[in-house]
C-alpha cells in the first residue's frame, strides 16, 4: 500500500488543475502513461463537498405568494362556504424563529349559522394567524417541504383573544392544510449543477463524472437568521494534493491564444451578468453595488494581464473566486426584490456559482476548469430568453453606460472612423488628424485653435511655457463639463478641480502623446492605459470609445474627469472620506485611489498594511494635489522647468487676467 501511495502521489502530481497546468500535459503524457501501467488497482475513497444555498426570506414570502396567497390582492381565501362562514388570510410575514420559520398573517373571519334562506352572523373576527413550520428534505431530495409544528392566533392589538378552544380547531381545520402544502424545488439549480459537472472536468473519466453527477442530492436544511440554508452535498474521489508548479517556459502562440480567449471569456461573462442585474432593478444602490463589483474585477484583471506568468495558478479561476464573493452578495440582495420566477433564475445562477466555488475548491486534483461553456451555460440560465451569447468586444455600450449610472455616451469627434477598433490594435494605431468637429461637440470642446495646438503636440522643454496654460485651461473646461448638472454641492467644485489636475500631473504629466524613435504616439502604459488621463481601455470598455482615448486629446480629458467625478461624488462623498478624516481635501485622495486601483481601494489611503509600492502612489499623489494649491503648473517639473502660474496664466474662457478660475464661465 505505501508504493502503491507514492505511485498515486506521482501521478497526481503530474494532474491538471486547470487550463495553465493542461499546457505543459503534453510534455508529461509519456510518463504517466508509463505510470498508469505501473500502478494497480486500489480502493476508491471519497469526500463529501458541501455547497451551502443561502434563500432569503423573502423568497421564501414569494413562493407562498406564489402557492397559497394567490386570491385577488394577494388573498388566500382558505374557506368559503357560500353561505355564513367564511375565512381569508392576507400580508404573509415571514421569520426565522429558532432553526424553523414563522409565518404570520392577517386574517379575517365571518362565522354563522344558515337558518333557511338567511344566515344568522355569531362571530365576526379580525386578527392574526401564526404558524410555525420545520424545514425538512422531502423525499427525492429534490424539495424542501414545511410542516407545521405550531400554531396560533391574535387579535389586532396583537394579545391572545379569549376565545374557546372550539373555534381555534375550526381555524386550523381549515389554516393547516392549505399551508403545509408550500413547497421549494430545487429541481432547477440542481439541474444546473448536474449540466456544468461535465464541462468543468474535461479531463476526467466518464465514470468518475457520472459518480459525482449521481452523488448530487440536497443534504440538509435549516432556517438561519437571514434566510434557509439549504445544503447540496455531492462527492469527490479524494486524492493526494499536487506540489507546487515548477516555472514553464514562454507560451506558445497557440496557448497565448488560449489564454487570451479565456481572460476574454471571463470578462465577457462577468459583464453580460452584471449588465442583466442591472436591467432588474431600478434600484440605484444596487446599480452602483453592481458597477463597482465590475471596476473591482476589471482592475482585477487588468493587473492580471501584467503579472501572470506560465506555471502559476490559472488568473481566471482566481479573479472568478475573487469576484464572485463582491457578486454573490449583491445578487442574492436583487433576488430578493425580484418577483418568484425571476427570483428562481438568480437562485439557479447563484447554486451554480456556488458549486463552482466549491468544485474548485475540492475538485483541483480531478483537474477542474473554469470553462467558456461553463460560463456560458450559467450565463443562459441567467438570461434564458437573450439571443446572444456574452462576448468581448471594445465597442461603446449606450445601454450599459445608461444601467450604470455613466448616461449617454461623450460625442466622438468627427471624422467617424470606418475600422473598428480591435484588442489587437490598442497599441501603435495611427493619428490621424481629428480636427474636424461635429456641432454638438464643439460646443463642449475648448476654441479649435487651442485643439490645433494640442493635436500631436509633444512639447520642447522651450515650449513649456505656452504647452501647460493650454492643457490646464483643457483639465478645467473638462472637468467642468463634468461637474455641470452632476448635482455637486458648490463647496466641492474647487477640490475636484485641483483633483483633475493633480490626477492627470501624476498620471501622465499632462501628456497625450510622447515621441519614441522620432514619431508621436500616444503615451501607453504597461496595462494600457492610455493618454492624459490613463485611461484603461480595458477597465473601461463599452463606456469609452477606444480610439478617441488614444488619439484625441480632448475625449481623453473628457472621459477621465467623468470617471473621476463619478468616485468623487459617488465614492468618496457618499462613503463620508472628509467626515471620517475631517478634512475636505481628503476627498481628493480617496477618488484618486479609487481612480488608481478600483472602487475597492477608496480608503487605501489611510488604511493600514497597504503593500509599499500603493503607499508610494498615494504619497506621491498628495505631494502633488499639495503642490497644486500652490503653483498650478507645478507640473512643469516634469520637464526640469520651474513655472509659476501667476506669471503664466493668459486670459482664456476659464481664467480672468489675473489667472482667477471663472467656474460660471468655465461650465459656459
Amino acid at each position: 500500500m505505501k508504493i502503491l501511495a507514492r505511485q498515486t502521489q506521482m501521478l497526481m502530481a503530474l494532474g491538471a488543475a486547470g487550463w495553465a497546468d493542461a499546457l505543459t500535459i503534453r510534455r508529461r503524457s509519456s510518463v504517466l502513461l508509463l505510470l498508469l501501467l505501473l500502478l494497480s488497482p486500489g480502493t476508491a475513497w471519497s469526500i463529501p463537498v458541501k455547497v451551502p444555498l443561502q434563500l432569503d426570506y423573502s423568497l421564501v414570502r414569494h413562493l407562498l405568494m406564489a402557492q397559497v396567497y394567490s386570491g385577488p390582492g394577494d388573498r388566500a381565501e382558505v374557506w368559503n362556504d357560500g353561505g355564513c362562514n367564511s375565512l381569508v388570510l392576507a400580508n404573509p410575514r415571514v421569520s426565522p424563529d429558532n432553526g424553523r420559520i414563522r409565518i404570520v398573517s392577517d386574517a379575517s373571519a365571518e362565522v354563522g349559522n344558515l337558518q333557511g334562506e338567511y344566515c344568522v352572523r355569531i362571530l365576526e373576527w379580525q386578527g392574526g394567524i401564526e404558524l410555525v413550520e420545520e424545514p425538512t428534505v422531502a423525499p427525492g431530495r429534490s424539495v424542501v417541504q414545511f410542516t407545521i409544528v405550531d400554531s396560533g392566533f391574535s387579535n389586532q392589538q396583537g394579545q391572545n383573544p379569549m376565545v374557546t378552544g372550539t373555534l381555534w380547531a375550526w381555524m386550523k381545520e381549515h389554516v393547516h392544510p392549505r399551508l403545509e402544502p408550500l413547497r421549494l424545488d430545487l429541481e432547477s439549480p440542481l439541474r444546473e449543477i448536474r449540466e456544468l459537472m461535465p464541462l468543468s472536468f474535461p479531463l476526467a473519466s466518464a465514470e468518475t463524472v457520472r459518480d459525482l453527477l449521481d452523488s448530487l442530492t440536497i443534504a440538509e436544511v435549516r432556517a438561519a437568521d437571514k434566510g434557509l440554508v439549504v445544503t447540496l452535498q455531492f462527492d469527490i474521489p479524494e486524492m493526494v494534493g499536487q506540489p507546487p508548479l515548477a516555472a514553464q517556459p514562454a507560451l506558445t502562440p497557440e496557448e497565448a491564444e488560449k489564454w487570451e480567449e479565456a481572460w476574454q471569456g471571463w470578462d465577457a461573462f462577468l459583464t453580460f451578468v452584471i449588465k442583466e442585474a442591472a436591467r432588474e432593478t431600478e434600484l440605484r444602490a444596487l446599480r452602483q453595488a453592481l458597477l463597482t463589483v465590475l471596476l473591482d474585477a476589471r482592475h482585477d484583471l487588468s493587473e492580471a494581464l501584467v503579472t501572470w506568468t506560465p506555471g502559476t495558478p490559472d488568473p481566471v479561476r482566481l479573479l472568478f473566486l475573487k469576484s464572485w464573493k463582491r457578486l454573490a452578495p449583491v445578487l442574492r440582495e436583487l433576488s430578493a426584490t425580484l418577483p418568484g420566477a425571476e427570483a428562481g433564475r438568480y437562485l439557479s445562477f447563484i447554486a451554480g456559482a456556488d458549486a463552482l466555488e466549491a468544485l474548485d475548491r475540492a475538485g483541483e486534483q480531478m483537474g477542474f476548469q473554469l470553462s467558456a461553456d461553463g460560463l456560458r451555460l450559467l450565463a443562459r440560465t441567467i438570461a434564458p430568453d437573450q439571443p446572444e451569447d456574452p462576448s468581448y468586444n471594445l465597442d461603446v455600450d449606450p445601454e450599459l453606460r445608461q444601467l450604470l449610472e455613466y448616461g449617454p455616451p461623450l460625442p466622438l469627434p468627427e471624422p467617424i472612423r470606418e475600422e473598428p477598433i480591435t484588442e489587437e490594435r490598442i497599441t501603435g494605431l495611427g493619428l490621424g488628424s481629428w480636427l474636424s468637429l461635429s456641432k454638438a461637440w464643439a460646443a463642449d470642446r475648448p476654441d479649435s485653435s487651442v485643439v490645433k495646438k494640442l493635436d500631436h503636440w509633444v512639447p520642447q522643454r522651450e515650449e513649456i511655457g505656452t504647452y501647460l496654460p493650454l492643457v490646464r485651461n483643457l483639465l478645467e473646461r473638462s472637468a467642468a463639463a463634468a461637474v455641470s448638472g452632476a448635482g455637486l454641492d458648490q463647496e466641492f467644485h474647487e477640490i475636484f478641480r485641483r483633483t483633475s489636475l493633480a490626477t492627470a500631473w501624476q498620471e501622465s504629466c499632462w501628456r497625450q502623446f510622447i515621441k519614441t524613435g522620432g514619431k508621436v504616439q500616444t503615451l501607453v502604459s504597461n496595462a494600457q492605459s492610455v493618454g492624459i488621463m490613463q485611461i484603461n481601455v480595458r477597465v473601461w470598455r463599452g463606456f469609452y470609445d477606444a480610439t478617441a482615448l488614444q488619439q484625441d486629446i480632448v475625449y481623453n480629458a473628457r472621459a477621465g474627469n467623468e470617471i473621476l467625478l463619478h468616485y468623487f461624488k459617488d465614492y468618496a462623498i457618499a462613503e463620508g472620506e472628509h467626515k471620517k478624516t475631517s478634512d475636505a481635501n481628503n476627498l481628493a485622495r480617496a477618488s484618486y485611489a479609487a481612480y488608481n486601483g478600483g472602487p475597492g481601494h477608496l480608503d487605501r489611503y489611510r488604511r493600514n498594511g497597504v503593500s509599499k509600492n500603493l503607499a508610494e502612489i498615494d504619497r506621491v499623489f498628495w505631494e502633488k494635489y499639495q503642490a497644486i494649491i500652490e503653483n498650478e503648473l507645478g507640473v512643469a517639473k516634469c520637464w526640469n522647468v520651474d513655472l509659476r502660474s501667476s506669471a503664466l496664466s493668459p486670459a482664456s474662457p476659464c481664467r480672468d487676467e489675473s489667472g482667477t478660475p471663472l467656474t460660471a464661465e468655465c461650465r459656459s
